[in-house]
């Protein structure tokens, strides 16, 4: 096996297209980075008043345009379950995904102030990346895995695995 088959495999490995179509993997490749795309555009995008005269902004423009990003650590797990057999439990994991998507793109633009409502806002979000990570453990182990961010794993891995008992 040459170097760029070498390649091809391993691509297809970490994106779980063995034996897709690639019309369906290109597919589903612009799907994500179009979503991670609009929502970069849309968050970075400035929705307040400007900082007083004097004072510094709270957020650095390349937060700006790197946050959206961040919150976008599922899209190789979309990617990846958008590549695997189709059924109801893929469904299931996209739409959730969606909703990752739209929860951090709606808390972005709604910058929670308030301990309260920053409160709010951390706990829908984990709580909704749970779901995520149970629906894709039931599609893909690996994307699953490829969830919950480093700080987020503990968690998600108590959430993702089934009760035994």
């Amino acid at each position: 096996m040459g170097l760029g088959q070498k390649l091809t495999h391993e691509v297809s490995e970490q994106l779980n297209a063995e034996g897709q179509d690639p019309a369906h993997v290109a597919m589903g490749l612009a799907i994500c980075l179009g979503a991670v795309a609009a929502v970069t555009l849309l968050g970075s995008r400035q929705g307040r008043q400007p900082a007083a005269p004097g004072a510094e902004p709270s957020r650095s423009q390349l937060g700006k345009l790197i946050w959206p990003a961040i919150t976008s650590t599922g899209t190789i797990a979309a990617l990846r379950v958008w590549n695997a057999p189709d059924g109801p439990e893929r469904g299931r994991a996209l739409a959730l995904w969606g909703a990752t998507q739209a929860l951090g793109l709606f808390w972005m633009k709604r910058r929670p102030e308030g301990f309260r409502l920053q409160l709010v806002a951390a706990l829908t979000t984990a709580a909704v990346t749970a779901l995520y990570a149970r629906a894709a453990l039931a599609v893909d182990e690996k994307a699953a895995r490829l969830i919950a961010p480093t700080g987020f794993a503990g968690l998600s891995s108590l959430v993702a695995r089934p009760v035994e008992g």
